[in-house]
């Protein structure tokens, strides 16, 4: 609230002009508290929130498209991937039976390729570098709630955003609020038509903004299977950014060409080549099995080693140890 403003409408006090029978009141009226009222920006003057909603394969083109929902985007950008953390450059803006357009904006449905392939699918939210949205596993949701089954913490639930879809759990419900005259309250459980402030947490790094930033991307749907549950909106005030924790350390590994071909190999060898992993609690005989099948497939014939983790990090030691000079 900006302002409490105590009125008598019958009598026009504190309407258009302060009332001469409020004289302890010092704020202003009402007609003078809207005119200090501002409007929100534009959605086009929000940072860019341009959510994927699938890839499109044209020759050998890839198409990302999606509906941008806040902010302008054009070619020539560098536009970063979230919670992927990849940058790319824009080069194209696609668009269907129009010509071809250098800059598009907020509300607008395209389709965009890059200057060089990455992958990218649906749910990723592309954004210019500077203003990105904060990426996090854990967040606040003040929550409106429809289901008949109550929201109670330990549950867990899918919940959307934009194109993008997580796995949540319910870690705290913070407080329940009465719509009737908005008092809280301390039970564990929203019921159906209750409000509350409930703290989520998703298996993964989720792509989001502040309800109060960015109305765009700052509001979500719950799902319970397949019913919508609830809504509600994003508050992440006290919860760090999680982007350092997922930087990508380098963009220069590349693949080397052989100058022996895969099909070289296949031909000498008399067998294709595959690669099979075995995983397991330490101790549940994954070593065993390996071996035993390593043994089998050798004994007929093919070329085959198994590279156990014991065997790697004994090797990559007495490596990093012929490395250092002598004192």
């Amino acid at each position: 609230p900006k302002f409490i403003i105590p009125i008598a409408a019958r009598e026009g006090d504190n309407i258009t002009k302060k009332s001469e029978n409020m004289k302890w009141y010092k704020g202003p009226a009402i007609t003078e508290a809207l005119d200090q009222f501002q409007l929100l920006p534009a959605p086009t003057e929000l940072p860019l929130r341009f959510p994927v909603q699938d890839v499109y394969k044209f020759d050998e083109r890839r198409i990302i498209v999606g509906r941008i929902e806040s902010g302008t985007l054009k070619i020539g950008d560098k536009v970063i991937f979230n919670p992927s953390n990849r940058v790319e450059t824009v080069k194209s803006i696609e668009n269907w039976n129009s010509p071809a357009q250098t800059q598009v904006s907020a509300g607008m449905s395209v389709g965009i390729t890059l200057e060089r392939q990455i992958f990218v699918e649906r749910g990723q939210v592309a954004s210019h570098i500077e203003d990105a949205p904060k990426l996090t596993n854990i967040l606040r949701a003040k929550l409106f709630w429809l289901h008949d089954r109550a929201l109670e913490e330990g549950k867990k639930y899918k919940l959307k955003l934009a194109t993008a879809e997580y796995q949540v759990e319910v870690k705290k419900v913070e407080k329940i609020i009465d719509t009737s005259d908005l008092a809280h309250s301390d039970s564990k459980k929203l019921e159906r038509l209750g409000v509350g402030e409930v703290i989520l947490r998703s298996r993964t790094l989720m792509s989001v903004d502040d309800f109060t930033n960015n109305q765009h991307m700052g509001r979500f749907m719950l799902l319970d299977g397949y019913d919508v549950s609830g809504g509600g909106i994003i508050d992440t005030q006290g919860f760090a950014d999680q982007r350092k924790d997922t930087d990508i350390k380098s963009e220069n590994i590349k693949s080397v060409d052989f100058k022996i071909t895969r099909k070289e190999r296949e031909l000498v060898n008399g067998h294709r080549g595959g690669v099979m992993w075995f995983s397991g609690l330490s101790g549940s005989g994954k070593s065993t099995l390996a071996n035993e099948l390593m043994t089998r497939l050798y004994r007929k014939g093919l070329n085959v080693y198994v590279l156990d983790g014991d065997n790697v990090r004994q090797g990559l030691k007495l490596q990093i140890y012929s490395r250092i000079p002598a004192q």
